[in-house]
């Protein structure tokens, strides 16, 4: 039975796990490219002296980087490998320790055409150090034709499975590929999980039955579906799921396997008839295939996604991605790109949305996060700073990169609808805490949240996610003077909404 969490239990959750945590690690960090090309991270794991990232470089120079940093961020070495003649592209999700503070990744490595020359493709497999220093690396599969390795799990048996695509069997089209490896890089089995037109695995998670969860993609012409395949502990199909119609879907599908023995599939949507306008997107099967809901996450400057998920103790997920935002300046206007962290309910809830970035104009992308020891998360991507760089960033439990930030802002669909903006604060006084309860009017979008002193300073200034009709903030302000401050509500179209708060 899927759990249900009522907007201010879980709020309530949110304080006391942020009042358990103990001393956090902060930083939002990019990293120059070696030497002077575009950079990405792709895989991360935590290490006795911090994490070691794994992102790939391209241009002229086309090579697998690694980043020793420390639990403050800073970069301590940098190691790379590369194949001569071949550019290679890691696994996401594919970083998986070994004993001996080693690690084992997979990728795929292209071969750099040269006249007439057919390509060849490679699947490889690498062991590393914790210092980014490799052991050792193995080709375990290659073809001319196109295969790839995109994503892998860790199986029950202690052995690693990769999904990608395979057209070996029918040049016209492709299939999902399966593949399975020991510690030592040696290719156990794998599976084509085929039909028609082109088949991919794009994410894999092993499920509470020991089998794996994989999405991908499904096209036939222009008419491209969500896929979602359940297999055994060897890979062989028990059902395959399909979500969308005749419309491109994203190349960017993330299954999340959820405690209960569900699967969750997260990506983005299109929201219309225009092909680059994209809605986040998640939705929920049971170990059966059947689903238990499907919802659109939209924003107002469109082009959404979620890229990872991560179910925490309690059942709600932790989706991360990106999105477009308008970004205003003395001289012009701009749609950058944020990342963000979001929380979900098992419903599909908002719970709390986080955006983060290094700068607020370029492109700021999360591909992945892992959770670290001190509850946290360890985000990872790629960033303008000022050129494409690797992008790292530690986040406490609630998304923050920094002590006390805010806002913490939770979506409810409660009953009925208002007219006009409502804004109530609990509890009034205050200590510590404060949680700022809104309802919208239908279709709302620009709303913005924020708290004056007693001499007209703006302490916070939250905007709210466009389109839900209530929602709460969690202000945590850490050091806090006795005295009067006034919350506003503003939304276009109607009057402001404030309210005095007396802290104590």
């Amino acid at each position: 039975m899927m759990k249900t969490y009522d907007k201010y239990v879980s709020t309530i959750t949110l304080i006391l796990v942020s009042l358990q945590l103990g001393a956090q690690s902060y930083f939002n960090r990019s990293y120059p490219p070696v030497p002077s090309s575009g950079t990405g991270l792709l895989n991360a794991g935590e290490t006795y002296y911090g994490y070691l990232t794994a992102g790939s470089q391209f241009d002229y120079d086309a090579r697998v980087i690694f980043n020793s940093i420390n639990e403050d961020g800073d970069l301590i070495e940098t190691n790379s490998f590369a194949f001569p003649g071949f550019e290679p592209y890691l696994a996401r999700e594919a970083f998986f320790p070994l004993p001996e503070h080693t690690f084992i990744m997979a990728g795929t490595a292209f071969e750099i055409p040269a006249g007439n020359t057919p390509l060849l493709n490679k699947i490889f497999t690498a062991k590393v150090e914790e210092n980014g220093n490799v052991l050792w690396n193995k080709v375990i599969k290659q073809s001319l034709r196109f295969i790839s390795a995109i994503n892998g799990a860790a199986s029950a048996d202690g052995h690693f499975v990769f999904c990608g695509q395979t057209s070996e069997i029918d040049t016209g089209s492709s299939d999902c590929l399966l593949m399975k490896i020991n510690a030592e890089g040696d290719l156990l089995w794998e599976r084509a999980i085929g039909g028609s037109g082109f088949q991919s695995g794009e994410s894999i998670a092993r499920t509470t039955d020991g089998g794996f969860a994989i999405a991908g993609s499904s096209r036939t012409g222009t008419y491209r579906r969500i896929m979602t395949i359940k297999t055994d502990a060897e890979g062989n199909e028990l059902w395959r799921k399909f979500i969308g119609g005749n419309y491109d879907e994203p190349e960017f599908k993330s299954v999340t396997a959820l405690a209960d023995g569900d699967i969750l599939v997260s990506t983005a949507t299109r929201n219309g008839s225009i092909g680059s306008d994209f809605d986040a997107f998640a939705a929920r099967y049971n170990s059966s295939g059947t689903l238990l809901w499907q919802k659109r996450y939209p924003h107002e400057w469109n082009n959404s996604f979620f890229t990872k998920g991560h179910e925490l103790p309690d059942g709600s997920i932790v989706l991360g991605g990106y999105r477009g935002m308008l970004v205003e300046t003395d001289s012009f206007q701009t749609v950058t790109r944020v990342a963000t962290l979001t929380r979900i309910s098992a419903s599909g809830n908002v719970i709390w949305d986080r955006m983060l970035y290094i700068s607020n104009i370029g492109v700021n992308v999360f591909l992945g996060f892992i959770p670290t020891s001190d509850e946290g998360f360890l985000c990872y991507g790629s960033a303008t700073a000022p050129t494409q760089r690797s992008w790292a960033v530690k986040t406490d439990a609630l998304g923050c990169d920094a002590p006390g930030c805010v806002p913490v802002v939770g979506v409810s669909n409660p009953g009925g609808s208002v007219e006009g903006p409502e804004l109530k604060a609990f509890p009034n006084p205050f200590e510590g805490q404060l949680q700022l309860v809104y309802r919208l009017p239908a279709g709302t979008k620009g709303a913005r949240l924020q708290i004056y002193d007693s001499g007209g300073r703006r302490l916070m200034d939250a905007a709210l996610l466009s389109g839900t009709p209530a929602g709460d903030v969690v202000w945590a302000p850490g050091s806090l003077l006795a005295g009067i401050y006034t919350a506003v509500l503003t939304v276009p179209g109607y009057a402001p909404v404030s309210m005095q708060i007396v802290g104590r």
